[in-house]
């Protein structure tokens, strides 16, 4: 057509071809068709295909394949991870797959660059691996379904990093798949079903009597050690179903020998016993002094805070009113008792008549 025109840019540029580069592919191909008549090579004396033009530029342009993300959008993704647009100009728009020789980077407001392919071939994707079949690679990959809340496996082909096609493998590797969903809880993608305040509890404690007595060699549960357990706890399952039958605390306890565990029983205990009779919970927190909450009728006859660790770590005691509200916050209870309390005496038994008070 453009030849017939005589290559006049008005009359080319109403079909979208350039008409500088037309004539300068017509003579291009009169000189290639020189040397190949001039080596004895055979020349067909018709136009190409167009399944092999469009193979021609996918030889020409491996970098350049790209595929829609959806058929309803110019949306592309292209080899080496990168993104573009389909050109508004491009001839092609109903391929998924093409190969653009054109690509243009486009500086947008603030900064942003966009890239948009233009001059673009549909291409089948049967020919990448026909064309350039060491680019093209075959394995199983296995990931974790949110929508299904289960590991899913399939075999994926690709085109350099470009995905060529899915199928979704009926079976999954148990132990791959438990791997994946560790790996979900350990990022923090999903909640580890069952490690709840119990646990972490336990871990405090762990924790604490290790930084209180090191030459005790009790191995403290960081971020690896927790990274561990949870693998432990997802091994072999597939699905987050399966993870939630399953008991957490006695995965994490297992950390410890059973020698460990004793000590921890013993001397980071979760309760201890008071006057009153009442077994007192101790709050744990790393790096902080462990903390028990008791009313003073609870603390009558206590001339000192527990000690743990075999007396090298001292608790602080919240004392409460009868309204469970601190009224004093101390590690030194013979001072309270001899010189807070005698104060707090007063006022606390006028509101609170029907308590006792010593």
């Amino acid at each position: 057509y453009a030849r017939r025109s005589q290559y006049r840019v008005g009359a080319c540029r109403r079909l979208g071809i350039h008409a500088q580069a037309a004539r300068e592919a017509e003579r291009e191909a009169e000189r290639f068709l020189g040397i190949a008549l001039a080596v004895g090579l055979p020349v067909e004396d018709r136009p190409p295909e167009d399944d092999a033009l469009c193979r021609a530029v996918l030889a020409g342009f491996p970098d350049h394949v790209a595929r829609r993300r959806s058929l309803g959008t110019a949306a592309c993704a292209l080899v080496h991870g990168r993104k573009g647009r389909l050109s508004p100009h491009a001839s092609v728009r109903h391929a998924e797959w093409f190969t653009a020789a054109e690509v243009i980077e486009i500086e947008r407001e603030r900064g942003e660059v966009s890239v948009e392919l233009d001059l673009v071939s549909a291409l089948d994707p049967a020919w990448l691996a026909e064309v350039f079949p060491e680019a093209v690679t075959s394995a199983s990959e296995t990931w974790y379904d949110s929508v299904n809340r289960r590991v899913m496996s399939a075999e994926v082909r690709r085109f350099h990093d470009l995905e060529v096609s899915r199928k979704i493998l009926p079976e999954v590797d148990a132990e791959a798949a438990g791997e994946v969903l560790a790996a979900e809880m350990v990022a923090g993608r999903l909640d580890v079903p069952g490690w709840n305040e119990n646990v972490e509890a336990w871990i405090a404690r762990v924790n604490c009597l290790a930084a209180w007595r090191p030459d005790w060699e009790i191995p403290a549960i960081e971020a690896e050690a927790r990274a561990f357990l949870i693998r432990q706890l997802c091994h072999g399952a597939v699905s987050l179903k399966e993870v939630k039958g399953r008991a957490v605390l006695p995965v994490v306890k297992d950390w410890l020998t059973p020698a460990q565990r004793g000590m921890v029983d013993q001397e980071a205990p979760e309760r201890v016993n008071l006057p009153s009779g009442r077994r007192a919970r101790i709050r744990y927190e790393e790096g902080a002094a462990p903390v028990l909450s008791a009313t003073i009728q609870d603390l009558f006859g206590l001339t000192e805070p527990p000690r743990l660790a075999a007396g090298t770590a001292s608790v602080v005691l919240e004392i409460l009113g009868p309204n469970r509200r601190p009224v004093q916050v101390t590690s030194d209870l013979r001072s309270f008792w001899a010189e807070t309390y005698p104060k707090l005496k007063t006022e606390l038994k006028r509101r609170y008549p029907k308590h006792r008070w010593e």
